[in-house]
């Protein structure tokens, strides 16, 4: 029963590669964008509290007021701007506290805002519903906006409002067409022709906004570009002083106070995540009435499981699956499986923009608590999900992957030791045909332990069932026999002669190519069990005459050996 258990963890805890590996481009499917809006548009309908506004005065009062006073804050820049009448380029993922800092800003420079949303707009005229808004449509979308020129600029004209926001103006199946450009870039011609002296704010998704053309035509309508203070990209962390304030407050009905050991474990966990504050900001499901008094465990089993509750799941499937360039992903990839990895700022600006990595001096992280968020969402997530992120989900793979091997190989070789020494407790082990990948990957890729999975292998093929599992399988020569040195060209050539005797083909098992490379005293040694009676005669007879002795035997025979 052990070794059943210790395999049993092994294909739990390490395999998922098989089921996630495949790159996602950055692009989705149709039903996948109705999805997206549909996520989306449930997500915005919960925004509607301004931040700190339960608790305005009260426990968040020096977060807020740090807040305003830090001029490279994103609420201090937007009420600048709105201060100054400026047009404004918003980017917010969802979940960054767009709407309630908005709100916030709006109420403090006292000033009304009023939109103009493109897809409501044209769903209204078409009568038509949300699912049908894709691509297609978006040909007929612009014919009918040009259309109905007068009608538009009357609409914007009409809004009595100070600040008038362009909603929903980037939504596309990917990177923009040429139809969906033409439609901005008419709005907001528009928009400045019959509203000149009111703030205008365009509101993007990551996606849009990393895309050139979307910066190239922002900027002569009158628009900041990327960098400009009036770019504002609602996923900038929140300053250290402020994070600070910010876990004090949420902390403050604790007795004792928090120390300043357990501020700074929360600080070093949301590394300033926006998203992850949320919750607390607006007291959301009243999160902040209940916290125990301890706060070891407020910080344990509130402040942590919350903020991983909410940027998780739906959090990520939207920033990352819809929302993120392949670009992005390729970077969470890369940082998921090296933290200290070198990503250029161009590849890494549609990640930070959905909100999964920061930008720290010359660096880029994904904060702690977004790593566990994708974590378990990739643990859990159906299939669908692992279609729409699927790049990130191997990233997350590969990071669960690298951090489990050592751990999960020390289990399964006592395992082994207790299989040799009772061989009918491999009776008891189901041939689970999805514990081969993880040998396999293994193998390939952790050459520290290749010995050892060439040894937990042998002992699986004692088992007809185990040797018909393993001929069930792709890339056999990820088992990496060929790669053995002179020490295991014994061992090796033994598993070899098990494997071919029972069916494999000996071309699935050592690669063509790999050849050249071979060590000398594993062909010969190869070419000793090619002898052996367990060996069909005509495999034997081609290995002999062909690849192996091809291009080692004979080396192996003129070197006297």
């Amino acid at each position: 029963m052990a070794f059943r258990m210790l395999l049993g963890v092994a294909v739990a805890t390490a395999l998922r590669e098989d089921k996630v590996s495949q790159s996602l481009e950055a692009d989705t499917d149709v039903s996948q964008f109705m999805e997206y809006q549909l996520e989306l548009d449930e997500l915005e309908k919960l925004s509607d509290t301004p931040l700190f506004y339960t608790e305005k005065g009260g426990i968040f009062a020096t977060a807020a007021q740090l807040l305003a006073q830090d001029s490279s804050s994103v609420l201090s820049r937007l009420e600048a701007g709105l201060k100054a009448g400026s047009n404004i380029v918003v980017v917010g993922a969802g979940g960054a506290g767009k709407t309630e800092t908005i709100l916030l800003a709006m109420e403090n420079t006292r000033k009304s805002k009023a939109s103009f949303d493109l897809r409501g707009w044209y769903l209204k005229k078409r009568q038509i519903d949300k699912k049908a808004y894709t691509t297609a449509v978006k040909a007929d979308q612009l014919a009918l906006l040009k259309s109905s020129e007068s009608e538009v600029k009357a609409e914007i004209a009409g809004k009595s409002a100070d600040v008038l926001f362009f909603d929903e103006v980037d939504l596309s199946e990917n990177v923009m067409n040429g139809d969906e450009l033409e439609a901005m870039k008419t709005l907001l011609l528009w928009g400045n022709e019959v509203a000149p002296k009111k703030t205008k704010i365009i509101v993007l998704h990551p996606l849009a906004s990393v895309q050139p053309e979307v910066q190239e035509l922002l900027i002569p309508l009158g628009f900041p570009g990327r960098g400009s203070s009036a770019w504002i990209d609602f996923s900038q962390p929140y300053s250290p002083a402020v994070e600070e304030a910010m876990v004090r407050g949420i902390l403050s009905a604790c007795e004792p106070a928090p120390t300043d050991a357990q501020v700074k474990e929360v600080q070093q966990y949301f590394l300033g995540l926006p998203s992850a504050y949320m919750p607390f900001l607006v007291n959301k499901d009243h999160v902040l009435d209940g916290l125990p008094a301890s706060a070891a465990d407020a910080i344990e089993n509130v402040l942590k499981p919350t903020a991983l509750s909410k940027i998780g799941g739906r959090l990520i499937k939207i920033n990352i699956g819809f929302s993120a360039t392949h670009e992005a992903r390729e970077v969470v990839a890369k940082l998921r499986h090296n933290s200290e990895e070198k990503v250029s700022s161009a590849d890494a600006a549609g990640a930070v923009a959905s909100m999964v990595v920061e930008q720290r001096g010359a660096h880029f992280v994904i904060p702690p608590v977004m790593l566990d968020a994708l974590n378990a969402f990739c643990t859990d997530m159906d299939d669908k999900s692992k279609k729409i992120v699927a790049a990130a989900a191997a990233a997350a793979d590969e990071g669960s992957f690298s951090s489990s091997c050592s751990g999960v190989l020390t289990k399964l070789k006592r395992g082994v030791a207790e299989v040799k020494k009772t061989p009918s407790l491999l009776d008891e082990v189901p041939s689970d045909v999805d514990a081969w990948p993880f040998l396999l990957r293994v193998s390939s890729e952790k050459a520290a332990f290749a010995k050892q999975i060439w040894e937990t292998a042998a002992t699986l093929l004692w088992s007809p069932a185990w040797a018909t599992s393993f001929q069930q399988q792709e890339e056999k020569s990820r088992l990496g026999i060929h790669k053995a040195g002179a020490r295991d060209a014994a061992m090796v050539a033994e598993l070899a002669a098990r494997i071919v005797g029972q069916g494999t083909e000996l071309g699935d098992l050592i690669p063509l190519e790999a050849i050249p490379g071979m060590e000398r005293a594993t062909c010969v040694a190869l070419l000793g069990v090619l002898k052996e009676p367990s060996v069909p005669a005509d495999v034997a007879e081609v290995g002999r005459a062909g690849r192996v002795h091809g291009r080692r035997g004979g080396q192996a025979q003129s070197g006297g050996s």
